[in-house]
C-alpha cells in the first residue's frame, strides 16, 4: 500500500487499469493492498467505477469478466 495514494484514489487507478472485472475484484484487491472495504460505499460511486472497468476492459480486448 503506499500511503501517498487514498483508497478512493488507488480504486479509480484499479478501475481504469483493466486488471480488475468487477466491483467484487476491486474490492478484493484492495483489501489485499491493505485498504478498508469502507471505501465502495455508495451507489453513485460503485456506477462509476463499474463504468471505467467496463471501459478499461474493452480497450483491452475484454468485454467480458473471465
Amino acid at each position: 500500500m503506499d500511503w501517498k495514494i487514498s483508497a478512493l484514489e488507488r480504486a479509480f487507478q484499479l478501475a481504469r487499469s483493466g486488471a480488475v472485472a468487477h466491483i467484487g475484484d476491486l474490492r478484493d484487491k484492495l483489501r489485499r493492498e491493505g485498504y478498508g472495504p469502507a471505501t465502495m460505499k455508495g451507489p453513485l460511486l460503485r456506477a462509476q467505477l463499474r463504468k471505467l472497468i467496463k471501459q478499461a476492459r474493452k480497450e483491452k480486448g475484454g468485454s467480458k469478466p473471465p
